[in-house]
């Protein structure tokens, strides 16, 4: 069996043709990349056994990121609701962890186009101010993303093909459990 990866031009999305995703809205693209190539990888959420097309980029010049990550402390929605922040810099901690955490949230199948508007909002925001793109955590992998608003700021280096050899998942209990009453 002969496998491939995909052609140069389809490590990149094509111009003005995009899918709406956490940062781009239909028809707009960005070059959507990621710190490591397990993270990239599992940002796809492959099924087991499957093949996938993985590239590695190189920038091609200096580029102004917005950090949604590097804050001192992060906050959750939760803790900021029932512990809120008091200080000006707890606030404006409590407020990059959660765009941070918008961008991170794992979009699944099940999402609406519209679940993407406050992020394709923010992105379009930074855009606006002159940033070529935003760098926030995974929420499936162990490293960071990175999206690109103009496709030229990276070109291709190497592609090659990779196939997932396992998926794993971590569970905790995040609610009270509850009984049934037994009539016997």
């Amino acid at each position: 069996m002969d496998i491939t990866g995909y052609s140069p031009e389809r490590m990149k999305p094509i111009l003005n043709k995009g899918i709406e995703g956490r940062a781009n809205p239909k028809g707009i693209s960005y070059l959507y990349l990621s710190t490591d190539i397990n993270t990239s990888l599992a940002e796809l959420r492959p099924n087991r056994e499957q093949y996938l097309s993985s590239a590695q980029f190189k920038v091609r010049r200096d580029l102004k990121i917005v950090n949604c990550y590097s804050v001192p402390r992060h906050y959750d929605y939760f803790e900021c609701l029932f512990n809120e922040p008091k200080s000006q810099d707890e606030i404006i901690n409590a407020v990059w962890s959660m765009i941070n955490n918008a961008f991170t949230k794992a979009v699944t199948n099940h999402d609406s186009a519209t679940d993407y508007i406050p992020t394709q909002f923010l992105a379009e925001f930074f855009r606006a101010e002159n940033f070529d793109g935003l760098y926030f955590k995974s929420g499936v992998g162990s490293g960071f993303n990175v999206v690109l608003f103009k496709l030229e700021d990276a070109s291709l280096v190497n592609c090659t093909v990779m196939k997932a050899k396992s998926i794993t998942y971590e569970f905790e209990e995040c609610a009270n459990r509850y009984f049934i009453k037994s009539d016997i």
